[in-house]
């Protein structure tokens, strides 16, 4: 008898690769698939870690903290304001 059995599905690790300048700030956007979002959404702080990697007069320099992530600002498009015309 053959019986057939799926694989669980592991949830991607996202990746972004970005340039900054010394005491700069930046917001960086990281995609996640719909079924790794739909896996982390309930959690009530979604948290990464992050690791920077930064160019020392002695080298290469890493350096990892944990964040916590925030939903993308969405506009509605087609709301128009109203008052205006």
């Amino acid at each position: 008898m053959l019986v057939e059995s799926r694989r669980r599905y592991k949830p991607k690790k996202a990746k972004r690769h970005f340039k900054l300048a010394a005491g700069k700030a930046r917001f960086v956007s990281v995609h996640l698939d719909r079924r790794t979002w739909k896996t982390y959404r309930h959690r009530k702080n979604l948290r990464a870690r992050i690791t920077v990697t930064m160019m020392t007069a002695a080298g290469k320099v890493r350096s990892t903290r944990t964040v916590k992530l925030h939903a993308a600002r969405r506009f509605d498009k087609k709301k128009k304001k109203k008052g205006r015309r």
